[in-house]
């Protein structure tokens, strides 16, 4: 399946759906697993779903960062990773999409089930026949770079196709099952391996150009921390602390999206970014603003219906008196603004409107993500003002929702710093007879970090054995959705 762009902020919005926030941990070898792992169960009040952990002291190993969630150096080879995903496809065991998509959901089913459930001859059978593609997708992962060398300045943006970002999904989903498999059978070396794979097909997918990139990055890491949420919770779990510390910060790096999200328009349509430029006639610059109204048309699913020219005209015809008289109170000469064509008119200020929008909202993704929320509100809110007053509707159609994409990459970092309070409390019970700090300040082994999406300290109370870890909510986000809270019981050494 590939998967179209149709406009990078077309899917900002889904990110939300994809990211749920979650811990990730790994150990090396334990005796027997936990039968289940642990319930997320979905609050019924106006709360955070609650995820139980059932944990043990475990100091740090005697090499701090003995275990990895990354390739290290040692393991890392040149090359670009990118030539090996695209050619997985080929070494499927069977190419048929109906197969293909019963072998998912299957897999999908497989990846829910309590360890003790599971179907290991059935798991292990299919897995064994994915084995070469599983070869291959670790040979990938190890990779020192990821260059998907997309066409994107070369052709239409908007239509950009993205084909590697359903595979690598579908690879994730059989990487989790392997794990969930090895978890059952206590073979833990082989899952943090495999951890380690799932981690950088999740830094390497994210490597693209587009926000979409970022997006399907963000989904695999959270398939990958639900994994290691399971195995942090198994007897013999090493202390992963440092391990998780360790870890790039941010994990999916969205410059390169963000980037792009402000350009793309005028490598779509190149006369966007020239719009001073001299000698062109008035049919170029009708031709130009038509092409950008169609463009706006087909990502209104309007697409060039009967009623398209009429949209034309009635922008034309509305947005140049707002766009000469613009350009007048911004001291043009009066003289200047007459020569030129109705349409260079329109697009000049058009064009200057929604650049002023996006980057009063862009800007704020270069900061972190509780420094940002009061300059993002403004911004949203002048936005909403603007909306049904732009001459030309790109900013009220292309940027709501880029907030998302911030706080669902905030969110993602959460889930890894809570895991980090998790080692900590592991680390902390260790020295202590196996005893929860009563506060986190308590903590005196290790950092204990903030929240990424508030900046502020997470919550933590104790209860004898048991303890709560949650995430502070930001103001106006629904607990359901944005919380995030671990109920934790400490068991015996």
């Amino acid at each position: 399946m590939r998967t179209p762009i149709h406009g990078l902020t077309a899917l900002h919005t889904t990110l939300a759906a994809v990211l749920v926030a979650s811990a990730a941990q790994s150990q090396e070898a334990a005796p027997q697993p936990f039968s289940s792992p642990p319930a997320e169960v979905a609050d019924t009040t106006d709360g955070p779903p609650t995820v139980l952990l059932r944990l043990r002291p475990q100091g740090e190993p005697a090499a701090a960062l003995s275990v990895r969630l990354l390739p290290g150096l040692m393991e890392r080879t040149p090359g670009n990773a990118a030539l090996i995903y695209h050619r997985l496809p080929q070494f499927n065991p069977n190419r048929d999409p109906m197969v293909l998509a019963k072998m998912q959901e299957e897999v999908s089913t497989w990846i829910a089930m309590p360890l003790s459930e599971l179907p290991q001859e059935a798991m292990d059978n299919l897995l064994n026949a994915w084995r070469t593609v599983r070869d291959e997708l670790k040979l990938a992962a190890r990779r020192e770079a990821c260059d998907w060398q997309l066409p994107w300045r070369e052709q239409s943006v908007i239509s950009l196709l993205i084909p590697e970002g359903e595979v690598a999904r579908s690879h994730a989903r059989l990487l989790a099952a392997e794990i969930h498999l090895n978890l059952a059978k206590g073979e833990f070396h082989e899952a943090l391996e495999g951890l380690k794979t799932g981690y950088s097909l999740a830094r390497h997918v994210a490597a693209g150009p587009t926000l979409v990139h970022g997006l399907v990055g963000l989904a695999i890491t959270q398939m990958m921390n639900d994994r290691l949420r399971d195995l942090v919770q198994q007897p013999g779990a090493p202390n992963l602390y440092w391990a998780l510390t360790a870890l790039p910060s941010p994990f999916v790096d969205l410059t390169a999206g963000f980037e792009l999200e402000s350009n793309w328009l005028y490598f779509d349509t190149p006369a966007l970014a020239r719009l001073e430029e001299p000698g062109h006639t008035a049919d170029y610059w009708q031709e130009t603003l038509d092409g950008l109204m169609a463009r706006i048309g087909q990502w209104r699913d309007s697409g060039m219906g009967p009623g398209m020219e009429g949209f034309r005209l009635l922008t034309t015809l509305r947005g140049y008196p707002l766009a000469r008289q613009a350009l007048l109170d911004r001291g043009r000469p009066v003289a200047e603004v007459d020569a030129m064509p109705v349409a260079q008119v329109v697009l000049l200020e058009g064009m200057r409107q929604f650049e002023s929008l996006r980057d009063d909202i862009l800007k704020w993704s270069n900061v972190p993500y509780y420094e940002s929320q009061t300059g993002v509100l403004a911004a949203e809110d002048r936005l909403l003002k603007e909306r049904g007053r732009e001459i030309l509707p790109l900013a009220s159609l292309l940027l709501p929702g880029v907030q998302a994409v911030s706080r669902s990459s905030a969110m993602s970092e959460r889930a890894i710093a809570m895991l980090r309070i998790v080692e900590a409390l592991r680390l902390h019970a260790a020295a202590h007879a196996g005893e929860l700090p009563n506060a986190l300040a308590d903590i005196r082994q290790v950092p204990v970090p903030l929240d990424p999406v508030t900046g502020t300290p997470f919550l933590y109370s104790r209860d004898g054995a048991s303890a709560t870890l949650e995430a502070p909510l930001p103001q106006g986000l629904d607990p359901r959705h944005f919380g995030a809270r671990y109920e934790i019981e400490m068991l015996p050494e």
